[in-house]
C-alpha cells in the first residue's frame, strides 16, 4: 500500500492551549469510558447485518434506476450512539475545534471498555468506526445538497419505484423530508457546504492521528465505486467530479452559445443547467482546496500537484462575479472616479500618479474573490511545504498543525527488552508507547452509503445518499444527461464565495526600497504589526476563520424549534481566532516581528497571547467590513451575511474589547475613506454608510472629532454649488452626508447629532438634514 498517513512521530512544538486541550480530553475520556458510565454515554445499536449486507449495497452503488432500490432502512443516530453522533455533529458545525474532536475520537476509541461483567457483557470498542460512519453519512447527504442533486422523476414515478421497497413507514418519512426540503431556507446549500468542508477536515485530522487511511494504493487511479474511500480517494473523487461538471458546462455552453434566454422555457432551462454545473464544479474545487492544507502532512507531492494541475483548468474558465467593474456583485468599480481633491494636504500630483501606477500594477494579478484567494494561498502553501527541508508550513496559523492527540497518555505496559535491544532502543520504545496510538485492527475508510439505502441523518430521511459521484461519472462516461433521472440544481455560490478587498496594505518585500517610507507612514503599532507580520497566507486563513464563525454561529431555529447560535456567540468565537496564531520558526514575518520588538513597538494584544497575534484585530475588522460592503440587500438572498447581523457582531466586539476594536474600526474606515471611496461601487458605498450610521447610534456616537473635521472639506468644498447652480459630485462628501442623513433617521431630533456626535462648531451641522429644510444649527440656536 501507499499508506503514508500518520504524523504522530513528528516533532512539532505544541502550544500551551493545545496541551490544555489534551488534558481536558484525557479527563473527559476517563469519565466517559468508565465501566459505570459507558452504558450511558457510549451506548449504540449494532447494525443489522442481514438487512444491510455490504455486497448488496455495493452491487447497486452505481445504479440510478428506481427498480434497484432495496428495502434497507438505517437510523444512523441509533447505530452511532449519542456520543458518536454528537462528535460528528460538532465536527461538522464548529470550525475552530476540529483537532479537539479528532483527539477525543482517538481517546474514547482506545479507552472504551470491552465486554465485561460491569458493562453487562457489552463491548464498546469500535467507537472511532461509529464516528467515521456517522460522519460519512452526513457527508454524503451534504455533498448532494451542496451541489443540488435532485430527481427528475415525477411524484407518481417515485412512489411507484418505492412502493415495493421502502415500506409504509419509510414512505411517510420520505414525504416529511420532501416537505421539509420545500420549506427550507435559501441558505440550505450554504450550510451543507460548510458541513462538508468541516467533515472533510475532520477526516484529514483523523488520518493524521493514524485512525483513517490517508492514501492507499490505487487512489491516484480512476474509480467507479465510491463506497469506501481514503481521504485522498474522496479528494480524487471530488476532483474528477468537478472536472466532469466543468467539461459538461463548457460543452453545453458551446453547443448553445446562440440561444436567447427569452426565447422559450427550454432555452432558459438550458442556461440554468449550464450555470448549475459550473457552480457545482467550483464548489467541489473549493472543498478540495479547503481540505488540502490539513492533508499535506500525509499526501505525496505528486498527488497534490496532480490535483492542482486539474484545478488550474477549472480556475482558468472561472469568471468571478466580483471582478471590479465587470462582475454583477463587484465591490469596486473598474476605474477610480476622477474627483477634485479638496483635502487639506492636496496638491502632491506626483504621489497621486505614483499611487495610480501602483493600483494598475496591483490589478494585474486578478484576485477578486475568496475562491481565487484560496487557490492562490493553497498553491503557495503546498509549493513551500514540499520544497522545505523541514516540512514546516509557511504560515503562523496554528489550526493547520495543532495535534492534541499527540499528548494523550498511552496505556500502561511492561517494556520487556527484545533480543539485542540496547538501553537507548528500549528507552526510545518506552517514549514512543508513552503516548496514545490507534491500535485498531485496520485503519478506517470514509464509508459513503450506496443509493440503495435509506439513511436517517440530521432529523430527516434522505433516500439514496451519495448520488453525486455516481451521477457525474455517468454523465462523464456517456457524454450526455439524457436517460439519467437526476440533475444538478445549484443556481448560485452566494454565501460561500465572497468578494475580496484588502483594506490594509499587504506586507512589503524585504528588498522593497520603499519599505522604510511605509514604516514611517504607519504609526499605529497594531496596524503596523498586521501589515508587517501577517503574510498573505496568514491573512487568508484569518479571514476564512472569521467567515466560518459568522456562518456557523449565527442564530438559527431548527424545524423542531430548537434555537442555536447568536451574534454574541459568533463574536466570542471570532475573537478566539486571535489564539490561533503563533510565531513562525523562520521567515520574513518572524524577522519583522523581531525588528518591531527592537523598535519598542511590540505590544500585547490584550488577548493573553504573545506578540505573534498582535494586529489580529485589524484582520478581523477588515474581514467584517469587507463583508458589509457586499452585504446582501434582497430578502431572498442565500447569504447569511446580512448587514444587521454583521453590525451586531462589530458592536459586540467593540463592547467586549473597546481598547482594541474601537480604534481599529476608526482606522479601517479611514483607510476605506481615503484609499477606496472613489473606487467603491454605489451599492458598496451605501452599505458602508448605512452600517456606520447604525454603529454610531449603538455606540453613543463615539467617533473622533478629528475624523469629522478631516471629512468636512469633502462636504463643504467638494459638494459646493457652482455658477450654474449645479452641485459638485464628490464620493467622499456624498458618503459623509449619507451617514449623517441615516443617523438623522434613527434619532428624534437633529439636535442629538449636533450635540453628541459632531465636534463643536463643525461646518457639517448645516448638512445633517437635506437641503430646503431648517438646518440643525439653526434649530439649535
Amino acid at each position: 500500500g501507499n499508506d503514508n498517513d500518520n504524523d504522530t512521530n513528528e516533532e512539532v512544538p505544541m502550544r500551551g492551549v493545545v496541551q490544555a486541550i489534551s488534558r481536558n480530553i484525557q479527563d473527559l475520556t476517563v469519565v466517559l469510558c468508565s465501566t459505570s458510565n459507558a452504558p450511558l454515554f457510549l451506548k449504540y445499536t449494532p447494525p443489522n447485518t442481514t438487512d444491510t449486507d455490504e455486497n448488496s449495497i455495493t452491487d447497486n452503488s452505481n445504479s440510478n434506476t428506481s427498480d434497484n432500490i432495496s428495502n434497507i432502512s438505517i437510523n444512523a443516530k441509533d447505530e452511532a450512539g449519542p456520543l458518536a453522533t454528537l462528535i460528528a455533529s460538532c465536527a461538522a458545525t464548529l470550525p475552530l475545534q476540529s483537532p479537539s474532536y479528532a483527539g477525543l475520537t482517538l481517546g474514547v476509541e482506545e479507552n472504551a471498555p470491552d465486554a465485561c461483567e460491569e458493562t453487562m457483557n457489552v463491548s464498546y470498542k469500535g467507537f472511532a468506526k461509529r464516528c467515521v460512519t456517522m460522519a460519512s453519512r452526513r457527508l454524503a447527504s451534504d455533498l448532494d445538497q451542496t451541489c443540488g442533486v435532485i430527481s427528475l422523476l415525477s411524484r407518481e414515478e417515485q412512489n411507484q419505484s418505492k412502493a415495493s421497497g421502502a415500506g409504509a413507514g419509510a414512505e411517510n418519512d420520505m414525504d416529511k423530508d420532501k416537505a421539509s426540503s420545500a420549506s427550507s431556507t435559501d441558505d440550505t446549500y450554504v450550510q451543507s457546504f460548510m458541513r462538508s468542508k468541516l467533515l472533510l477536515r475532520y477526516f484529514a485530522l483523523l488520518a493524521r492521528a493514524g485512525i483513517m487511511h490517508g492514501m492507499v494504493e490505487g487512489d491516484d487511479e480512476d474509480k467507479d465505486i465510491f463506497t469506501s474511500l481514503s481521504v485522498a480517494g474522496i479528494l480524487k473523487a471530488l476532483m474528477d467530479s468537478a472536472t466532469i461538471a466543468n467539461t459538461t458546462a463548457t460543452n453545453m455552453g458551446t453547443a448553445n452559445a446562440d440561444i436567447d434566454d427569452d426565447a422559450d422555457a427550454d432555452a432558459a432551462d438550458t442556461k440554468s443547467t449550464i450555470k448549475s454545473f459550473q457552480n457545482a464544479s467550483v464548489l467541489m474545487v473549493a472543498l478540495i482546496l479547503s481540505t488540502l492544507p490539513y492533508c499535506v502532512h500525509f499526501l505525496p507531492q505528486y498527488f497534490v500537484n496532480d490535483l492542482m494541475t486539474k484545478m488550474d483548468a477549472i480556475m482558468n474558465t472561472y469568471k468571478s462575479p466580483f471582478q471590479p467593474g465587470v462582475g454583477i456583485m463587484s465591490i469596486l468599480l473598474e476605474k477610480e472616479l476622477l474627483e477634485e481633491d479638496v483635502s487639506d494636504d492636496a496638491g502632491d500630483e506626483d504621489d497621486d500618479e505614483e499611487d495610480e501606477d501602483d493600483e494598475e500594477e496591483a490589478a494585474a494579478p486578478a484576485c477578486a474573490d475568496t475562491l481565487q484567494d484560496l487557490f492562490r494561498t493553497v498553491r503557495s502553501l503546498v509549493t513551500s511545504f514540499y520544497s522545505s527541508s523541514t516540512s514546516t508550513l509557511p504560515t503562523k496559523f496554528a489550526l493547520l498543525s495543532d495535534a492534541p492527540w499527540k499528548n494523550l497518555e498511552g496505556k500502561e505496559k511492561e517494556y520487556a527488552p527484545m533480543e539485542g535491544d540496547a538501553d537507548d532502543e528500549l528507552a526510545k520504545r518506552k517514549e514512543f508507547e508513552k503516548y496514545l496510538r490507534y491500535t485498531g485492527e485496520e485503519k478506517l475508510y470514509i464509508e459513503l452509503p450506496s443509493e440503495s439505502v435509506h439513511v436517517r441523518v440530521h432529523d430527516n430521511v434522505h433516500v439514496g445518499l451519495g448520488k453525486l459521484f455516481g451521477y457525474l461519472m455517468q454523465v462523464g462516461a456517456g457524454g450526455q444527461m439524457e436517460g439519467i433521472p437526476l440533475t444538478l440544481q445549484c443556481p448560485s455560490t452566494e454565501g460561500i464565495i465572497f468578494g475580496r478587498l484588502s483594506i490594509f496594505d499587504a506586507a512589503s518585500d524585504e528588498n522593497d526600497d520603499d519599505d522604510d517610507d511605509e514604516e514611517e507612514e504607519i504609526t499605529n503599532p497594531r496596524i503596523k504589526a498586521y501589515v508587517k507580520t501577517f503574510n498573505v497566507m496568514d491573512r487568508f486563513f484569518l479571514a476564512e476563520s472569521v467567515r466560518d464563525c459568522l456562518i456557523c454561529h449565527r442564530a438559527k431555529v431548527s424545524d423542531t424549534g430548537v434555537e442555536s447560535g447568536s451574534a454574541k456567540e459568533a463574536a466570542e468565537q471570532i475573537w478566539a481566532v486571535s489564539e490561533l496564531f503563533v510565531s513562525p520558526p523562520n521567515g520574513a514575518a518572524a524577522a519583522a516581528a523581531n525588528k518591531m520588538e527592537e523598535d519598542g513597538t511590540g505590544m500585547d494584544t490584550g488577548s493573553g497571547s504573545d506578540d505573534s497575534s498582535m494586529g489580529v484585530e485589524c484582520g478581523i475588522v477588515e474581514t467584517i467590513l469587507s463583508l458589509i460592503l457586499q452585504s446582501p440587500r434582497g430578502i431572498h438572498s442565500a447569504s447569511s451575511m446580512s448587514p444587521i447581523y454583521l453590525s451586531r457582531i462589530l458592536i459586540h466586539l467593540t463592547k467586549d474589547k473597546p481598547n482594541l476594536i474601537s480604534e481599529v474600526v476608526v482606522m479601517t474606515v479611514m483607510n476605506l475613506f481615503n484609499d477606496f471611496m472613489p473606487s467603491l461601487s454605489p451599492i458598496s458605498k451605501e452599505s458602508l454608510s448605512n452600517w456606520l450610521a447604525i454603529h454610531l447610534t449603538n455606540t453613543d456616537y463615539q467617533w473622533p472629532g478629528i475624523v469629522w473635521n478631516s471629512w468636512s472639506p469633502y462636504v463643504v468644498k467638494g459638494m459646493a454649488r457652482i455658477e450654474n447652480s449645479e452641485q459638485k459630485r464628490n464620493s467622499r462628501g456624498e458618503f459623509v452626508t449619507h451617514v449623517m442623513a441615516s443617523v438623522n433617521s434613527f434619532v428624534a431630533s437633529p439636535k442629538i447629532i449636533l450635540k453628541e456626535c459632531l465636534p463643536p462648531q463643525s461646518p457639517l451641522a448645516d448638512y445633517i438634514v437635506p437641503p430646503g429644510k431648517p438646518s440643525a444649527s439653526a434649530s439649535a440656536s
